[in-house]
């Protein structure tokens, strides 16, 4: 009786860990992919997120409070680049994690107690790789959503460039070009981000300010050259459609040199799964048939 009781446990347990092991990268790629097209921009999470935010938050203050200024700076401007920073806190990443961690735990236990498995040194070294790798879960997801996320500005940021340089010709200011070139482009973390640099100005942040947390949130290089670029041409009195001209055009070079290395580099990358598979394959599809032959034919026992 008792056995099947604690079979009852682990199993509901397990089946809780199963949950949230599934949930938490399909929660934080939900959120990401929330888009902020409007004035509720604050309250842009996800479905999910917004159900186990309580579970987080219970924790969260104590993390808080325990966490070093600094960590929690680098863990900000890591949620920021990658499109996250007003999903979830610091503090509340900062737990994900343990709670990612203690599912993992959790869930390769119920594994080595089914599979019967007594080594107690074996058992303790399988829980705790697998408590690190469920641990920095999130911070893998997070960077891939950061690379997803330049990946896209870097494609989109030269047409919107070219829009702003159009419309300037046309006797617009900077302003009103960029609002131009926002409405032409399509939904995507570049407009994201230029939406909420156009906010912060209207709010009473001074341009240059704007611009430099837009160049902060994005962590391009591309970007922050764009951003320094405009902020010396104001303050040296310059022209900026000048400067957005050189940069328009040193960006579609860029985007052509990026596109010519991709190319360059696919041979190299198909060389491996050649070798591995094609070949092998080609190679058992013309030989097969030639050794039946001389099998059937009794010439390959003559051979032999």
């Amino acid at each position: 009786m008792f056995d099947n009781y604690l079979l009852i446990i682990v199993l509901f347990f397990a089946g809780g860990a199963v949950l949230l092991l599934v949930a938490i990268p399909w929660a934080i790629s939900t959120s990401e992919n929330t888009q902020i097209n409007n004035e509720s921009w604050q309250d842009s999470s996800g479905s999910f997120i917004k159900m186990v935010r309580p579970l987080l938050r219970m924790y969260s203050a104590s993390a808080e409070e325990n966490m070093a200024p600094e960590k929690s700076d680098r863990i900000k401007k890591k949620l920021q680049i990658s499109g996250l920073g007003y999903i979830i806190t610091p503090a509340e990443f900062f737990v994900l994690k343990r709670l990612s961690a203690i599912v993992t735990a959790l869930l390769a236990g119920l594994v080595i107690w089914l599979s019967g498995t007594t080594d107690i040194l074996r058992i303790i070294l399988i829980l705790l790789s697998l408590a690190v790798l469920g641990y920095v879960f999130p911070d893998i997801r997070v960077r891939d959503f950061t690379k997803q996320r330049q990946l896209s500005i870097e494609k989109h940021f030269p047409f919107f460039l070219d829009l702003v340089v159009l419309s300037m010709r046309a006797g617009l200011p900077f302003t009103g070009a960029v609002q131009q070139g926002i409405e032409k482009m399509v939904s995507g973390p570049l407009k994201d981000e230029l939406l909420r640099y156009q906010r912060e100005v209207r709010t009473g942040i001074e341009r240059k300010d704007a611009l430099e947390r837009f160049a902060t949130r994005i962590d391009l290089s591309s970007v922050t050259n764009f951003v320094a670029s405009i902020i010396q041409a104001e303050e040296s009195g310059g022209g900026v459609t000048g400067v957005l001209q050189d940069q328009a055009r040193q960006r579609r070079k860029e985007r052509f040199l990026r596109a010519e290395k991709l190319a360059n580099e696919a041979p190299v990358k198909m060389l491996l799964p050649l070798v591995g598979l094609l070949f092998p394959l080609t190679f058992m599809i013309i030989a097969v048939p030639i050794v039946v032959q001389f099998m059937e034919s009794g010439l390959l026992g003559k051979m032999l």
